[in-house]
């Protein structure tokens, strides 16, 4: 099932933590400000606290963003009335921010286990689902997250399977200069209900492990705050080819990913190939890159053929897509 998260015409813009360069980070003023530039998709992420109340706030602990000791994981949210982004700005609830604009999409990274069934709640209360696309660096957080979600949303896929998408498809790596938004999406295979994996359709022995032992997701091992790339490619092997056995495996990989809800790839910008980028479009996967705040970096992206671009530098990014003539800003 495709849903209607990526139907905007592009390439998309998304306000990365509300657009960090301009307030303080996933704080209602930066969320209101990216708002007022016409932007339509907001990138934030789900943390949730002790009596489960899911946040937009980025780290487990509070001390870097709120000069506060302790986990949001380990306070209620009561407690957090006190507790102030950059001394002044109050901790966001993600079911606040989904009601205060009922047009505006979310990407939303899972950043810790005990945040996805307070995730789940909000989406249920707000009847979010067309308008939520989730992330996490984690596989076995995306599935259990998906597992945990009432109907099918948007996901991006892991950076496992970012690694999947770059180097088992069929095709010969040339850029597609169609370029982002210029057709119609591709159609793949509708996901099957049910289908529990995030990469492959399945999961993992490891995950099924953890589903038998408790119905509550279990959280995955802490994960660095900046993703982990994705393999570099075998030395011998050029960057825009594909072994010729790949290409057998084309439509299988296409399908797993259908049916796992993958609808995206969201990568470093320093990560965005021409083969990448060509590869992901033939699997009918949208590619956004993030997070890209110099405007020579957003013009060189956008010439490749991204789906979308993540910026702190909101009001730069405006500027770029508008004079390219690109620019779809929200209308309210």
């Amino acid at each position: 099932m495709v849903t209607a998260f990526l139907d905007h015409p592009g390439p998309l813009a998304f306000a990365h933590r509300g657009g960090a360069a301009h307030a303080p980070e996933n704080s209602w003023r930066a969320f209101e400000h990216a708002v007022s530039l016409g932007y339509r998709y907001l990138e934030t992420d789900v943390q949730a606290t002790a009596d489960g109340v899911a946040l937009a706030f980025h780290d487990r602990s509070l001390t870097r963003v709120t000069g506060q000791p302790g986990r949001v994981a380990r306070v209620s949210y009561r407690d957090l009335a006190d507790v102030l982004i950059d001394g002044t700005e109050p901790i966001p609830r993600l079911e606040d921010l989904l009601t205060a604009w009922p047009d505006v999409r979310f990407n939303l990274d899972v950043k810790d286990g005990a945040a996805i069934l307070p995730l789940a709640e909000a989406l249920r209360r707000t009847n979010a689902w067309d308008r939520v696309c989730i992330v996490s660096f984690s596989a076995a957080r995306l599935w259990a997250t998906r597992r945990a979600l009432a109907r099918p949303v948007c996901m991006a896929a892991s950076p496992l399977g970012t690694a999947v998408v770059r180097f088992a498809s069929g095709r010969t790596g040339r850029p597609d200069h169609s370029g982002p938004g210029r057709g119609p999406r591709r159609t793949r295979p509708a996901a099957r209900p049910g289908t529990a994996g995030v990469i492959f359709g399945r999961e993992s022995a490891r995950q099924r492990g953890q589903a038998g032992r408790s119905a509550v997701p279990v959280a995955a091992p802490p994960v660095a705050e900046t993703a982990p790339a994705p393999p570099a490619a075998p030395a011998n092997l050029p960057e825009p080819a594909i072994m010729p056995a790949h290409a057998e495996r084309h439509g299988a990989v296409a399908g797993r990913l259908a049916r796992a809800g993958v609808e995206c790839v969201q990568v470093p910008g320093t990560l965005a190939t021409p083969a990448l980028i060509a590869r992901a479009h033939s699997l009918g996967l949208q590619i956004h890159v993030w997070t890209v705040n110099d405007t020579a970096s957003m013009e060189r992206l956008l010439d490749l053929g991204v789906d979308g671009v993540m910026t702190d530098d909101t009001v730069a990014l405006r500027e770029v897509l508008s004079a390219r003539g690109q620019g779809h800003p929200r209308v309210p």
